[in-house]
């Protein structure tokens, strides 16, 4: 799902580009503007900031969303608290999260 092309006046979409009607939704994000920092490559609409008061993507769960055997996910993560946070999540089927190891 990318966050392409303006949808109701926002400044992002969770409408899935590829036509396949995955469409999302987001509880408490905000486009978080990364145009000047560090490289002048990146778009305000590829990067949204959570602030981890229950905040995250959502999207229904389908056969499409459920390849087999295997996929890659990439997530980038820039954590501002030292606490367990869940970074993906499929139903009961897996869980990605960010837990620091204390020094």
């Amino acid at each position: 799902m990318t966050f392409q092309n303006p949808v109701n006046s926002s400044p992002f979409s969770f409408n899935d580009q590829s036509g396949n009607g995955n469409n999302g939704n987001g509880r408490n994000v905000t486009q978080f503007d990364q145009s000047f920092r560090p490289l002048h490559t990146i778009s305000q609409n590829e990067c949204l900031k959570f602030n981890g008061n229950n905040d995250y993507l959502a999207g229904n769960d389908t056969p499409a969303l459920s390849p087999s055997p295997n996929i890659t996910v990439e997530c980038w993560v820039y954590p501002q608290l030292d606490q367990p946070m869940t970074i993906l999540k499929k139903g009961n089927s897996y869980e990605v999260f960010y837990d620091r190891l204390k020094d």
